[in-house]
């Protein structure tokens, strides 16, 4: 099953309290305030949701919405 943007869009928007049209791929975290701690509950929330694994390393490489979308997706193939 692939994921696609749009449901990793909503999950990041729903745990970052903002509208899924305010995130685009291009989007930086660190314009959205969002610090190491965030990206680690991020990543749980996004493991849940989605049925993966997220490494530390890769954890500490995201730092856009895209970032995060190409993650999610290429877990899932």
């Amino acid at each position: 099953m692939t994921t696609k943007p749009k449901e990793v869009i909503e999950v990041l928007a729903n745990e970052l309290g903002v509208a899924t049209d305010g995130l685009s791929l291009k989007l930086r975290f660190v314009d959205l305030g969002v610090d190491s701690i965030d990206r680690l509950e991020l990543a749980v929330r996004l493991e849940e949701a989605f049925g993966i694994a997220i490494f530390d390393d890769a954890i500490e490489g995201l730092r856009a919405v895209g970032d995060v979308v190409q993650l999610v997706g290429g877990s899932r193939n």
